[in-house]
């Protein structure tokens, strides 16, 4: 609960919003905003055919992991108490 609450006040323009979460005996559940132009996987891995997703030129792709590299220097230089994030992916 400590740690749900402590992500839940974060706000960057790296970051997404964390809304809320729902925990029973058995399961945890995040939930984040929405993100109407799909997920950053959807994009990395479309072949660009059949999919509705473009897939990104290396240019994003670039921007993309700089702006990932910004999310990180936040959570880990400008959040008090610091967030080192275990489960860093697409």
């Amino acid at each position: 609960r400590v740690e749900v609450d402590l992500l839940s006040r974060l706000h960057a323009p790296y970051l997404l919003d964390l809304l809320g979460y729902c925990a029973d005996q058995n399961h945890r559940l995040l939930v984040y905003e929405y993100m109407p132009n799909g997920s950053l996987q959807e994009h990395l891995y479309s072949m660009g055919t059949s999919s509705d997703f473009v897939a990104l030129d290396w240019g994003n792709r670039m921007r993309i992991c700089l702006d990932a590299a910004r999310g990180l220097e936040y959570l880990h230089e400008q959040v008090n108490p610091p967030v080192i994030h275990r489960d860093f992916k697409t």
